[in-house]
């Protein structure tokens, strides 16, 4: 998929039996490095990072996919001088209503949604898309706090994601007050609590996040326009 804030895939390799795939360079290196070496970002540039994935996002929301794996570590720097992100998508799913497979559950990231992992626990359905919302409210928190929205350690701690299964389901998100004591605004508190709805179908969609005056707040002139009349580039494989 061709787009100003997705990683472009180069081309497929074969090395004695195992296979690579080359994709676009981002020497800026990951956003999650970013984010921990300053133990989070002023809300300016929280949103100008957030506006450009949620462009990505969005994107491919309009192709009909859902990313399903929206995280900082997929967010990655690839101009330095402007600080222009793109989104990394590895695990790109056709439609909106998805399933995981039982026992997947630790593979995981901390940024899933509450339905995905009750997904893996049950194999119940789920809309992709509406995940991806969660997923975006989970990483606007972290860039703003430097730390996700629950009580949990590490993500790769021992039993963390059960531990952060047991507070999702059982409704114990950290209280979202504390943002307050940051200094966030209002306006950027009211599209995290609509974004971190444990259900689904209370959450915002896109096209709330795309008109919610904090999102276009600074947001430049003609930036979703790439989105209106999307264009799918092919390569012609070699003759």
């Amino acid at each position: 998929m061709a787009h100003p804030h997705v990683i472009q895939f180069r081309e497929v390799l074969e090395c004695q039996g195992l296979v690579g795939l080359v994709m676009e360079y981002a020497a800026g290196g990951a956003l999650s490095a970013l984010i921990s070496a300053r133990c989070g970002l002023p809300e300016p540039a929280a949103r100008w990072f957030f506006q450009q994935v949620v462009i990505a996002v969005d994107f491919c929301h309009q192709k009909g996919f859902a990313c399903q794996d929206i995280k900082l570590e997929n967010v990655l720097i690839v101009n330095d001088a402007r600080t222009l992100v793109k989104l990394c998508i590895s695990r790109c799913s056709q439609g909106t209503k998805l399933h995981s497979p039982p026992g997947s559950l630790l593979r995981l990231p901390p940024t899933v949604a509450p339905e995905i992992l009750l997904s893996a626990h049950s194999g119940s359905m789920y809309d992709g898309q509406r995940a991806d919302m969660w997923s975006l409210g989970v990483l606007l928190f972290t860039m703003l706090t430097g730390h996700y929205p629950f009580s949990a350690q590490k993500p790769s701690s021992a039993a963390s994601t059960s531990y952060v299964r047991s507070l999702l389901m059982g409704g114990q998100l950290r209280d979202l007050q504390q943002c307050v004591a940051l200094g966030i605004s209002k306006q950027c508190m009211d599209l995290l609590t609509r974004l971190l709805q444990q259900d689904p179908k209370a959450r915002c969609r896109m096209k709330d996040v795309l008109n919610h005056p904090w999102f276009l707040s600074d947001l430049p002139p003609g930036a979703t326009s790439t989105n209106k009349e999307p264009k799918l580039h092919i390569s012609q494989p070699p003759c």
